[in-house]
């Protein structure tokens, strides 16, 4: 109690001297969350609050995939960070979010091991 007390003490003479007493802004970690299945190499994007994918080797019709988004991913430069909750292959950030590509993050799959993979990641970034 003394701690917070002597904290707006300090708040109440930075003001009374027209300082602007700084304010910590918590940034939010969003996510999107992807479930999927990949047959050898596929790329999926993630912009705004929407994910799709690219079949780049292996059979269209058996790769599939949904994402869950707590926030849409930002229409600013952002760090996104990959977890890897499930699956066999590589799976890895072939790309950030930046103004010059509209704010789109890619993951690349890569799935060598000849029939469909299953596969669940996770991407994050601060808001």
């Amino acid at each position: 109690m003394k701690l917070i007390t002597r904290l707006g003490a300090l708040a109440a003479l930075a003001l009374s001297l027209g300082l602007t007493p700084m304010v910590a802004h918590a940034q939010k970690r969003q996510s999107a969350r992807w479930i999927g299945r990949v047959d050898s190499v596929s790329d999926v994007y993630f912009r705004r609050g929407r994910s799709w994918s690219t079949t780049v080797s292996g059979s269209d019709k058996k790769n599939r995939g949904s994402a869950r988004f707590t926030a849409p991913l930002p229409r600013k430069n952002v760090m996104v960070g990959l977890e890897r909750e499930m699956g066999r292959g590589v799976v890895s950030v072939r790309q950030q979010p930046k103004a010059s590509n509209d704010y789109t993050a890619i993951v690349r799959i890569q799935d060598r091991k000849g029939a469909v993979g299953r596969y669940r990641f996770t991407l994050n970034w601060d808001n």
